[in-house]
């Protein structure tokens, strides 16, 4: 039970967050887990409805029929989910993963099928998301590394994915940026229901009324709800699976499917040398009675893919696009021009630009002296020139005399040529100047005692 306003985290399971107030927390303990119930009441069970069918009957599983020739005949596609508030489902994730080559760990599931018979005989969602470092996106709370943003190049995300734009563009122009945009670009995430067979007290969540209270059974013990677990693969996984949907039939039918066991194995020292894939694990059978509750709480997936608007889109594109200097007025020496700072969207009082910086608007560092004074304007009349004996004179002729030599201990600046003074008189500002010498402005110095704060 979380507290009011919290809900789980979508990156981390064990943490609850509040959007409201972006606070992050370790969710509490559970004192003890629910006990399994073992024998619940159970309705029976009988397929969905045809399209243009009639609705199920009362007590009627809902639930739809996988279409085994289209997932057989699924193309590699990204997919995507998103972290729900109101604990419809859990995360379903592999154990940790030894660093030692050849460890391998896993996860045995048994599937579930489609949420109802509009979901067109699909068990999965799918779509492609952008992994974008968080300084480059407003608006996250301060804890946040990273922000996953669904591209809009995916299946009805509208196209023209601005993100997708930019990090192509950084590709091909930007140098020291191909790690970067090797991250950040779209990659597939395919997600599934299941209940994990190892684990499965996980999916038991305590029933709360209107107002919050535990519900209880006739019999006085607290009530239960089975919700199902949500996987999230890539489409090496995805493939894995719907080779044995191929080749055995249908694993999330509930009278007779079957169960998975879906491995994760470490094949080299590297941090991506991570093989994923599936197994067959027993013969067909029905699901076990105490599990079968959970046909009536199915997770639409559909609903969980997150487009963002594409104007939020947009402004991630822009500070890409600044991070890397594209698109942006050069200063000498090949670097970008300063980074910009904006508004902050999260954190009123505060600004931020795309390298990773955050600081309070009041602190704005302090203008920096003009590094050149402003030159006095010449007299009108120069003085006569002086003569040998010291009095001022004519200098015979009209010839101008010999410079005097420089005072003991000061070097004589020999073919040292002496720039121009400033146009009108030195009327000029310090950023103009070096304008005018250099063909473009210096970067802003950083501010004193500025410690980069990474939102």
């Amino acid at each position: 039970m979380l507290p009011p306003g919290y809900q789980i985290h979508p990156q981390n399971p064990a943490y609850m967050w509040n959007p409201t107030t972006q606070d992050v927390q370790l969710i509490p303990a559970v004192p003890t887990a629910p006990p399994v119930p073992t024998a619940p009441p159970v309705p029976m069970a009988s397929p969905a409805a045809p399209p243009g069918g009639q609705a199920p009957a009362a007590g009627e599983y809902a639930y739809g029929a996988l279409d085994v020739q289209a997932a057989a005949e699924e193309e590699k596609n990204p997919g995507v989910f998103a972290g729900n508030a109101n604990r419809s489902h859990v995360w379903l994730d592999f154990p940790e993963l030894p660093k030692a080559v050849g460890s391998e760990v896993h996860l045995l599931v048994r599937l579930l099928p489609p949420w109802s018979a509009a979901s067109r005989g699909r068990a999965h969602a799918k779509c492609a998301r952008h992994r974008i470092p968080a300084a480059l996106v407003p608006g996250l709370p301060p804890q946040r590394q990273f922000a996953y943003l669904d591209c809009l190049d995916s299946k009805g995300g509208g196209g023209n994915c601005p993100i997708d734009s930019a990090i192509t563009e950084a590709a091909e122009k930007a140098a020291g940026a191909e790690s970067f945009c090797r991250d950040a670009k779209p990659k597939a995430a395919i997600y599934w229901q299941a209940i994990d067979l190892l684990e499965p007290t996980k999916h038991y969540v305590q029933q709360l009324d209107a107002s919050g209270q535990p519900v209880m059974n006739p019999d006085g013990t607290p009530a239960y709800k089975i919700i199902p677990g949500v996987i999230r693969m890539g489409s090496t996984l995805h493939k894995d699976i719907l080779r044995y949907i191929r080749e055995k039939g249908d694993p999330t039918h509930p009278d007779h499917g079957y169960a998975m066991k879906l491995i994760r194995r470490r094949d080299g020292a590297q941090k991506f040398d991570i093989r994923y894939s599936a197994m067959d694990s027993g013969e067909k059978g029905p699901m076990h009675a105490s599990l079968r509750p959970v046909l009536a709480n199915l997770v639409d997936l559909s609903t969980l893919v997150d487009f963002k608007p594409r104007a939020e889109l947009e402004v991630v594109a822009q500070n890409i696009r600044r991070k890397w200097g594209l698109g942006m007025p050069q200063a000498f020496g090949g670097a970008a021009a300063p980074e910009a700072w904006s508004p902050h969207p999260g954190q009123p009082g505060f600004e931020y630009n795309a390298l990773n910086q955050v600081r309070p608007v009041a602190a704005l560092p302090v203008a920096a002296p003009a590094p050149y004074a402003t030159p006095p304007a010449p007299p009108a009349h120069l003085p006569p020139a002086v003569a040998p004996g010291g009095l001022p004179g004519a200098a015979p002729g009209g010839a101008v005399p010999p410079a005097p030599p420089p005072p003991p201990g000061i070097p004589a600046m020999l073919d040292i040529p002496v720039p121009p003074l400033p146009p009108n008189g030195g009327a000029v500002t310090p950023e103009q100047f070096e304008e005018q010498e250099f063909g473009g402005l210096a970067p802003a110095p950083p501010a004193l005692g500025e410690n980069p704060v990474p939102f």
